[in-house]
C-alpha cells in the first residue's frame, strides 16, 4: 500500500519501520537504491515519490 501523500516525512519512516519489523539500517539501505534508481528524492526529513509505479515494483 502506498500513502496518497507524495513524501514521506521521518515520522512516517518510523512507523513504518516498527510496523514491518526490520532494522533501521536496512531501511536506510533500500531507500538509497531507490534513489540511485530515480524512483525517490529524499530531500531532509522527506522523501518524495517520483516513480509510484517504480516504488510498487520495489514492493513485490
Amino acid at each position: 500500500m502506498l500513502y496518497n501523500s507524495s513524501s514521506l516525512n521521518e515520522n512516517k519512516i518510523s512507523l513504518l519501520v516498527n510496523k514491518i519489523s526490520v532494522s533501521r539500517e536496512a531501511v536506510s539501505r533500500e531507500i538509497s537504491k531507490m534513489q540511485i534508481d530515480g524512483v525517490i528524492r529524499k530531500k531532509d526529513n522527506y522523501i518524495e515519490i517520483l516513480d509510484k509505479e517504480g516504488l510498487e515494483s520495489y514492493l513485490g
